[in-house]
């Protein structure tokens, strides 16, 4: 997000964030103000250690 910051800059804040938690998965679907190319639907984290991350894989 840092880099993205960078090459966008900082004023593109996440809206519509909407999550589903279920046990330790969770689906997140947000739209990104003046980047729709951000947008996500159905993004998947998972509790890896006790934290929250992107399940990329």
């Amino acid at each position: 997000m840092v880099q993205t910051a960078k090459d966008y800059g900082s004023d593109h804040p996440a809206t519509d964030v909407r999550a589903t938690v279920s046990g330790e998965m969770d689906r997140v679907s947000y739209k990104v103000t003046g980047l729709p190319k951000f947008d996500q639907q159905g993004q998947p984290w998972t509790v890896e250690g006790g934290t929250w991350k992107y399940d990329a894989c």
